[in-house]
């Protein structure tokens, strides 16, 4: 059974977008579950509307940090292709005479006090940017010139997009780091015989790349821990059986299983990592 450090339920934007956080502050496990659609719940009923209104200055302190997001897509996401849609068109709020007015005004205050361009515009102002508003009623006007919409699929798509881009990432530099032991395991051993070392110190040397490529392991699944060990410990019990025969046969014989070890051991990972990116946004 597969096990899983965090699952997130709803794959609509703010699901997609926490399995992206989490696997990109290092969680190494995550699953999103999903029962119908991705984004077809509330997200698929959303304005995307992106403003910064809010009489609560921690709401507010958010929405400008995710407007900031929005100014950079690509750039966050550290995925050129990544798209949200967003459109700068500028956020409106009309209020009547009361406390309306005197409520519109204490939240456009508070979102200056957190530096803010929001403010109160005169009707005239407020005519030439929507001329088909009649304003004659209306006793305080908000304004916003930051604030504007987005694209909620194109957003979810991104995200989704970005988990598995950024875990495929991680999982190809463990597989890296793997054949580099590999490569270190058939180097060191192979000049451990090429200068007729004793059969401990062969053994313990060897022991010793071995435990390494145990532990790097450990760094991406422990599904992989046990082909790891199995298949050097294999190349080993071969190396051992080798020492009878010609140092050049032996070395070019050991350099090649170490080197198809590797790169059994790589495409494994790659395939299965991939296997598991799918679920991050499957229904389960």
């Amino acid at each position: 059974m597969d096990k899983f450090d965090i699952v997130v339920i709803g794959g609509g934007v703010i699901g997609v977008s926490i399995a992206y956080h989490l696997a990109r502050f290092g969680c190494r496990r995550v699953l999103l579950l999903e029962r119908g659609q991705m984004g077809g719940g509330t997200t698929a009923q959303s304005s995307c509307i992106l403003r910064t209104h809010y009489t609560v200055p921690e709401n507010v302190a958010l929405a400008k940090a995710a407007i900031a997001i929005f100014n950079d897509f690509p750039a966050y996401l550290e995925d050129p292709e990544a798209e949200s849609g967003y459109i700068r068109c500028g956020f409106m709020l009309v209020a009547g005479e009361g406390s309306r007015a005197a409520a519109l005004r204490e939240a456009l205050a508070v979102e200056r006090r957190l530096g803010l361009d929001a403010r109160e515009i005169a009707a005239d102002d407020a005519r030439r940017i929507h001329p088909l508003v009649q304003f004659g009623d209306i006793a305080a006007i908000g304004w916003e010139p930051e604030a504007g919409y987005a694209d909620a699929y194109l957003t979810l798509s991104a995200f989704a997009r970005a988990v598995r881009l950024h875990m495929l990432s991680r999982v190809t530099s463990y597989a890296l780091l793997l054949i580099i032991l590999t490569a270190a395991v058939a180097v060191v051993g192979r000049g451990s015989l090429a200068a007729d070392a004793d059969a401990s110190g062969h053994l313990l040397t060897y022991l010793l790349l071995c435990l390494a490529l145990f532990v790097a392991s450990l760094l991406v699944s422990t599904g992989y821990v046990r082909t790891v060990v199995m298949i050097e410990v294999a190349a080993l019990m071969l190396d051992v059986t080798m020492s009878h025969l010609p140092t050049s046969l032996a070395s070019l014989t050991s350099a090649a299983v170490h080197v198809g070890s590797a790169g059994v051991l790589t495409a494994m990972m790659l395939v299965f990592g991939w296997v598991r990116l799918g679920r991050v946004v499957s229904y389960r």
